[in-house]
């Protein structure tokens, strides 16, 4: 469980069906909490599922440090091989902060999560 300071700026929720995750952050990740914003999301994600889903649609602010969070998911994913896929609405600061610091070109990144969700051909 996240300290309490970390608990006041993002919350993490997950879900796991048919082996996928779907770990929500809602409010904000930056340097204050984004080791603890990580720790929650790795224990959220048991059980091997074949893709996780990080679903940013409630996030309302990422700096440097949750941009380097994104990276460090993504290669521990692809380590265990887990399939990580990003959620972020066209609209709003997250999307703009994911295009500037290209991870829009190097992560698989969705409008919603039904759309991030892989179909039964993909699995």
């Amino acid at each position: 469980m996240p300290d309490d300071d970390a608990r006041q700026l993002a919350v993490v929720e997950a879900n796991t069906t048919e082996r996928v995750t779907v770990v929500r952050i809602d409010g904000e990740v930056d340097l204050s909490n984004a080791e603890q914003v990580r720790a929650r999301i790795l224990a959220e994600v048991v059980d091997d599922p074949e893709t996780v889903i990080l679903d940013l649609a409630g996030a309302r602010y990422l700096d440097s440090a949750g941009i380097r969070l994104l990276f460090d998911l993504g290669e521990r994913f692809a380590t265990h091989r887990i399939d990580f896929r990003i959620v972020v609405p066209a609209a709003g600061l997250v999307h703009k902060v994911l295009e500037l610091t290209g991870v829009m070109r190097q992560m698989a990144v969705y409008e919603s999560v039904a759309d991030a969700r892989p179909t039964d051909a993909a699995r």
